[in-house]
């Protein structure tokens, strides 16, 4: 392997940057570093992953992941997000190694706190992705509910509007029915009307 790096520390470096979220975690560097520091080790990084000189599974992976770092830091919404959230994580780390008593063992400029730097970073950033998952789980569910709900709504309204018609269309069958009817009884009362009326029978007696 070129540049003195053994095949573990490649496998490392590779995993570290196909792994981590945060761009400045990808290339390994702080927010405050300057623009010049960050490019260096941009390249200086790129050149261990490229494919041309490192025959590895993830190299392709990792020059990808590279790119997208180095143009997420360069944009200044993007790099003002992160870096926002590595102050974040510090907070967090420094509070926890204070309430630990290890504050004062530990060397902010060392590789030892860079790392735990990153991973609590790496943790909120996971942390937030199930957060927003969860959330966009329950508006998913939410407008399920209202779609069917709506649905529900629409059905009762066209069986209504359907009942209203057939209601409607079936005035004239009933109108005519019942004309039909009463016809039928005039018919009747008056045929009654035209009827002698027969004497009772007279009974005999002994």
């Amino acid at each position: 392997m070129s540049d003195g790096i053994t095949p573990p520390e490649i496998d490392k470096l590779l995993t570290q940057i196909t792994t981590y979220k945060n761009p400045f975690n990808v290339i390994g560097v702080l927010p405050e570093d300057d623009n010049d520091t960050i490019h260096k080790k941009y390249r200086k990084i790129s050149l261990k992953c490229h494919p041309d000189r490192c025959h590895h599974p993830l190299s392709n992976a990792a020059i990808s992941c590279l790119s997208k770092a180095i143009k997420a830091i360069e944009d200044e919404d993007q790099r003002k997000k992160y870096t926002d959230l590595m102050e974040q994580a510090r907070i967090q780390l420094m509070t926890e190694l204070k309430n630990k008593g290890e504050l004062s063992k530990i060397n902010t400029n060392s590789d030892e706190y860079r790392q735990l730097l990153c991973e609590r970073c790496e943790k909120i950033m996971a942390e937030t992705e199930i957060k927003l998952e969860k959330a966009e789980k329950i508006r998913q569910a939410n407008l399920k509910r209202e779609k069917e709900e709506l649905q529900h709504q629409e059905e009762i309204q066209k069986l209504q509007k359907q009942q209203e018609e057939d209601w409607e269309n079936s005035r004239q069958q009933r109108f005519n029915n019942w004309r039909s009817f009463m016809s039928k009884k005039n018919k009747t009362l008056n045929s009654n009307e035209h009827k002698p009326i027969k004497p009772p029978k007279a009974t005999l007696m002994n």
